[in-house]
């Protein structure tokens, strides 16, 4: 079998350990079903998911350092299409090597800083 890791969140206090437990039950169910073993698990617990909050998510920052996953947060500035191009907006973004992770892809921004995590 091959070894993976498990990552379970729920977003906010509108949500319970019930959520934690279902998304480890059908993980279960994946890894059985593709021959895997969940080596370990991380958690996070009414943590958001939104916008760029996946640097606030701590387990998940350490499963990607455990699994030696590099990745990127990037703070970028465009102009809001919705205004015309009249106001100036800041967005940020985290990428893993070519994959999004959150945030989209940066498309319409000009990146002003970038930093490892």
């Amino acid at each position: 079998m091959t070894p993976a890791v498990a990552y379970y969140r729920y977003s906010s206090d509108k949500q319970t350990e019930d959520s934690i437990e279902a998304q480890r039950r059908a993980c279960s169910a994946y890894a059985a079903q593709h021959n895997l073993t969940i080596v370990r698990e991380y958690v996070d617990e009414a943590v958001s998911g939104k916008g760029s909050a996946t640097v606030s998510r701590v387990s998940y920052q350490r499963m990607l350092r455990d699994c030696g996953i590099e990745s990127t947060l990037y703070l970028g500035v465009g102009r809001d299409k919705e205004e015309n191009g009249a106001k100036m907006i800041a967005h940020a973004w985290v990428r893993s090597g070519p994959y999004g992770i959150c945030g989209g892809n940066g498309e319409g921004y000009a990146i002003v800083a970038k930093f490892k995590m």
